[in-house]
């Protein structure tokens, strides 16, 4: 909690991780305009977690983590160049 007690705390407290969330997600939208820009990120940032989580011993946050990465890792070679997408169909 961030807010002083009060009948106020928590509704303020939901509004602004709201608003947080909400702007996080169109500011890593925002990052798509160049290829490949957006998932290269999300691998920097979800290892980063994965050497967070791992030091300080949350080692399901840690394969969550390596997961993102090595599913954004292999969607990377994808978007990195021409932006095309190749649909299998099994």
């Amino acid at each position: 909690t961030f807010m002083p007690p009060g009948w106020f705390g928590t509704t303020v407290e939901m509004v602004v991780t709201f608003v947080g969330i909400i702007g996080v997600l169109n500011a890593f939208n925002f990052l798509d305009g160049l290829d490949g820009l957006a998932t290269s990120l999300a691998v920097i940032a979800s290892m980063s977690f994965v050497m967070i989580a791992w030091v300080t011993g949350q080692t399901g946050i840690a394969y969550l983590g390596a997961a993102l990465a090595g599913a954004a890792g292999g969607f990377l070679p994808y978007n990195a160049r021409n932006a095309k997408i190749v649909f299998l169909v099994c």
